[in-house]
């Protein structure tokens, strides 16, 4: 089996893997987007009724960068990141403000991070981040991860799973 990799799985209650995939292939224009984006999860959790008889499906993207939190940080411009522990891991964490999404940078080696974001209020972005398992890429295909071996909007570019 392969040793465990920069991936990372989401295991809490009520949360659901929809889509996750891979940028073997690197990301060509959309480079200039989100740098150092190596591959990305989004969640959907468990609908919250509210008492005005509205409710929420609150979603959270996961991503695995190539690079620190450090760096990141520079490239989040409007982010108030403070520093914590999560999980036993260094982290900035910033809360939703100004129409930016909450998020969580999570080191995970000194040059790979891992962000996990959202835009529901309702979700508590630093229990996640603490619910979140490092595993090797067999884990993270067979949990419905696919490689893109091309680079994204190229005609006849499809994830293969």
């Amino acid at each position: 089996m392969d040793a465990a990799g920069p991936y990372v799985l989401l295991e809490a209650p009520g949360w659901e893997l929809q889509e996750a995939v891979d940028y073997r292939a690197g990301l060509g224009p959309l480079d200039q987007v989100e740098p150092e984006l190596d591959w990305y999860a989004e969640y959907i959790g468990s609908r919250i009724d509210h008492d005005d008889s509205s409710f929420t499906v609150p979603t959270a993207r996961v991503s695995g960068h190539t690079a620190g939190v450090e760096a990141l940080r520079a490239q989040l411009v409007g982010f108030e990141l403070a520093p914590e522990v999560i999980g036993g891991r260094q982290a900035l964490v910033a809360p939703p403000a100004d129409r930016n999404p909450g998020i969580v940078l999570v080191e995970l080696r000194p040059d790979y991070a891992i962000t996990v974001l959202s835009y529901d209020d309702v979700v508590d972005l630093r229990d996640l981040a603490a619910r979140l398992v490092q595993v090797d890429e067999r884990r993270w295909s067979d949990a419905g991860g696919q490689m893109l071996d091309c680079v994204p909007f190229e005609p006849g570019c499809e994830p293969n799973g």
